[in-house]
């Protein structure tokens, strides 16, 4: 495999929220495109979370339905493409597929990144709306072990059809869900801020930003559904593109 080392391509893509359903090729097409497009343009690639809309892994199965993003994720790393996954809320139960058969790289929470003399704070960003109560309470529920164990030892196929089902109702209770519990809190905002980053880059709320925070020393974007962000290292530009 290629180091990014040894390719021309400098580019860093950003992306989130496709929320991939069993059943939509279209869908997992266009995503294939971009991934693709990555490998052609990239040196590295960080999906910010709730790229499946469910995910759940066993031990001696792999959800068949999702098989033709996952193989293009194994030829973009195949390629010498850098591939980071940070766990959103319907997809945090990505694990040992894509670290030990795709070799991608997952963070269960934010990361810290340098690019250049630039720091980024990455985040799926459900942890900075502070506001959704409801919301941090499913999201215990959904993380407890003891279900987990359950749901793992179910028929692959119910355990699908139940996991599918809680997805689309939280993101249908999210679509009409009061816009201001939904926000990021500014108080958390400033507090990531102030530890000295140049750039946060979050997601989850499914609407493109960008704008400056803590008196204008820290840049704030937010990952669109469907939307990427890319940083162009040659030129030191950020870009939102679809």
């Amino acid at each position: 495999m290629s180091s990014p080392a040894e390719r021309d391509r400098s580019d860093v893509f950003f992306a989130a929220d496709t929320h991939l359903r069993p059943g939509e090729t279209e869908e997992q097409e266009r995503l294939i495109k971009f991934l693709q497009f990555v490998q052609r343009e990239g040196r590295a690639l960080y999906l910010l979370g709730d790229i499946f809309d469910y995910w759940f892994e066993y031990k001696t199965a792999v959800l068949r339905c999702f098989a033709p993003v996952l193989e293009a994720l194994r030829r973009l790393r195949q390629s010498g493409v850098e591939v980071h996954f940070l766990h959103g809320n319907h997809d945090f139960a990505v694990g040992a597929v894509f670290e030990e058969d795709l070799d991608v790289r997952v963070h269960p929470g934010p990361v810290s990144i340098e690019i250049g003399e630039t720091s980024l704070y990455l985040t799926h960003g459900d942890e900075l709306c502070r506001d959704d109560w409801a919301y941090r309470i499913i999201k215990r529920l959904m993380r407890n072990r003891v279900l987990n164990w359950l749901f793992a030892h179910i028929p692959v196929d119910w355990a699908t059809r139940i996991g599918s089902t809680i997805a689309g109702a939280s993101r249908r209770h999210v679509e009409h869900k009061d816009q201001e519990r939904m926000a990021f809190s500014e108080d958390a905002l400033e507090e990531v801020a102030r530890q000295g980053y140049d750039v946060i880059i979050a997601a989850h709320a499914h609407e493109q930003a960008d704008r400056m925070i803590l008196e204008g020393k820290t840049r704030f974007f937010v990952l669109g559904q469907w939307s990427y962000l890319r940083y162009r290292e040659g030129e030191g530009n950020w870009q939102f593109d679809e």
